[in-house]
């Protein structure tokens, strides 16, 4: 069983911030998440820095400064550097509670620096990235990109996708980062690439859910976010991270 309001509040933590917009880490993903900025859409998105993230408290209301991080269904993590051990501690906290966690890497993320503080908000740890393409001349730089394959069709996020979907098969990705051990016991691959590799994995962590997506949110490392599957695809991983698991178990009800 699972909860979900009518607005799917939406924290993005933006770990490139860019002066030239359409170059910002977070640029694609928030257009996703608001097309068109239209009332209509059901999710509201309010974006910081990761320097700002070290304002941001649990149960904060009425202190001066800080942002509530119980307003928010979900936090995005995009291209973020470690965070220190407190800041994780209370975002982790916030999870088991129910909130719902996307993680995605970037040149700013060292996975040395994760495994020492940001094992508790992944479903697995973090590896060196590699590049598909490094070496490769410019008109074979095409042909030696991964695509994504082999996607969990029954699965709430990839529903409104086919089986085939060109609009995410024909995304190439130049770059990926390659997963390590496992940090949970319930961890699921939602998604693969080409070479095998786990393109988006998902757990729980006690009410919530964290999802990992190996590469950027941005067009650095791959060319999803100009495809038509990218809107889809995010705004159905955002909905399901937002629908808390209920803390009751089953039960029967006579209706009538």
């Amino acid at each position: 069983r699972a909860s979900l309001r009518d607005r799917v509040r939406v924290l993005i933590v933006d770990g490139d911030p860019r002066t030239v917009r359409h170059d910002d880490e977070v640029f694609y993903l928030e257009a996703a998440l608001r097309p068109g900025d239209r009332e209509d859409i059901g999710t509201s998105v309010r974006v910081i820095t990761a320097e700002e993230l070290a304002g941001v408290e649990p149960r904060a209301r009425g202190t001066a400064g800080a942002l509530d991080l119980d307003e928010f269904d979900v936090v995005v993590l995009a291209n973020v550097a470690a965070l220190r051990t407190e800041r994780v501690n209370v975002l982790a906290d916030w999870v088991r509670a129910g909130g719902g966690i996307l993680v995605a890497p970037g040149d700013h993320v060292d996975p040395l620096a994760y495994d020492r503080s940001m094992l508790p908000l992944l479903p697995q740890s973090l590896r060196d990235p590699i590049d598909t393409t490094w070496g490769a001349p410019p008109d074979e730089r095409d042909s030696r990109a991964l695509h994504l394959v082999k996607w969990e069709a029954d699965h709430p996020i990839f529903t409104p996708f086919s089986k085939s979907a060109p609009e995410l098969a024909d995304a190439k990705f130049f770059e990926i980062s390659l997963l390590g051990p496992t940090t949970s016991a319930d961890r699921k691959v939602l998604a693969r690439f080409t070479n095998g590799a786990a393109a988006l994995v998902e757990a729980s962590i006690g009410a919530g859910r964290t999802l990992l997506f190996a590469s950027t949110l941005d067009r650095d490392w791959n060319d999803l976010p100009i495809h038509p599957g990218f809107l889809p695809l995010i705004q159905g991983a955002v909905r399901h991270l937002a629908r808390k698991h209920a803390s009751f178990g089953v039960a029967d009800h006579l209706v009538g």
